[in-house]
């Protein structure tokens, strides 16, 4: 788990259709070792569905997507979160 994603104040989740398409992911992108991503539980008010998302910085996005998508795992939506000044996030569906 890195540091970086783990304290990233901007990021991304990856959320999905159910938990063996995000353990699918985990085990993928762990293959890959390039990218830098934990697995977070899914914040409710983004998804009811699987319990699970892969957090990680923004800008892998493609890299992340082309990856799942190669390897046939569905994934739901991708969400982007930004700190605003009174440190709130803002989330924004981006995919």
């Amino acid at each position: 788990m890195s540091k970086n994603v783990f304290y990233a104040e901007n990021f991304c989740l990856m959320t999905f259709i159910s938990t063996q398409h995000a353990l699918r992911a985990e085990k993928t992108l762990e293959k890959n070792k390039i990218i830098d991503f934990i697995i977070v539980p899914t914040p409710r008010d983004i998804s009811n569905g699987c319990g699970l998302s892969i957090k990680f910085i923004c800008e892998e996005q493609e890299t992340i997507k082309e990856l799942i998508s190669d390897n046939d795992i569905t994934y739901a939506g991708i969400y982007s979160f930004k700190k605003n000044e009174d440190n709130k996030n803002l989330v924004e569906k981006i995919d």
